[in-house]
């Protein structure tokens, strides 16, 4: 006598479970490999494990997924909130057209990394030595540290002052940019130079812009790919830094 012959109920329960299990393999398998996707992209602000990827998972409910658009640049209630200096450019010329297509960017809450077209160790180095050098020149309004919103994972530039950061500010404490380990960016920009840097192809918005207090211009900037795209990187580092010290201390170019 078999086991289902001994307990008729079991047999019963048994077809629901193999059934339900066979339907969620498909999902656990998703699943899986979402996580060594997201784990691929190295360490960020969350947790480097599947407790960071759980939160990942809650916030990407959140995350917009058309960062390409730069449509929401130009919303009346997102202009009427970075007033008086959103609408300014801080740039010192338009930006040209970058070449060739976007790098390829996994759609993920957080971290948001590329994964293509990444910087080289020699164009990293030069970035980071940018961010002190900056950071030096404007010692009364700037601080150049480890990023917290990255969790120490790469260097970032801090507003002094902090106290007396533009209320768009609020959710990054201070912080308006730093650059990744693989050579992206993220920073601040005006809503005209946010709308310039994505519709010319050198940057997107971070998926959870515009989500409570995290500013709708707080893009990725691509890494630059070579001296060419580091100096418009520069100026576009410049131009945050301007934007979100606009009506205080004059920021010192290097």
């Amino acid at each position: 006598m078999t086991l289902f012959q001994q307990f008729p109920r079991l047999g019963q329960l048994a077809t629901p479970a193999t059934v339900a299990g066979i339907a969620l393999m498909p999902i656990l398998a998703y699943t899986v490999k979402s996580y060594r996707k997201w784990h691929a992209l190295g360490r960020g602000g969350l947790p480097h494990n599947i407790f960071g990827f759980a939160i990942q998972s809650v916030l990407q409910l959140l995350a917009k997924r058309d960062t390409i658009d730069d449509a929401p640049f130009s919303a009346p209630a997102t202009v009427a909130r970075y007033k008086p200096h959103g609408e300014e450019t801080f740039l010192h010329a338009p930006l040209l057209a970058r070449t060739g297509s976007r790098p390829t960017v996994p759609g993920f809450a957080a971290p948001q990394r590329q994964i293509t077209e990444q910087a080289t160790a020699a164009i990293k180095d030069k970035m980071t030595r940018y961010l002190d050098a900056v950071a030096a020149a404007n010692p009364n309004a700037l601080v150049c540290e480890l990023s917290r919103l990255e969790g120490g994972n790469g260097p970032g530039i801090y507003l002094a002052d902090k106290a007396h950061a533009p209320a768009f500010m609020s959710d990054l404490k201070g912080e308006v940019v730093h650059h990744h380990l693989e050579g992206s960016s993220h920073m601040v920009l005006s809503l005209a130079d946010a709308r310039e840097a994505v519709s010319k192809g050198w940057a997107q918005r971070f998926p959870l812009a515009g989500v409570r207090a995290i500013p709708w211009t707080y893009v990725l900037v691509y890494a630059p790919r070579d001296e060419g795209e580091l100096a418009v990187w520069k100026g576009l580092v410049v131009a945050a830094l301007r934007f979100v010290t606009a009506g205080g201390p004059s920021i010192n170019e290097v």
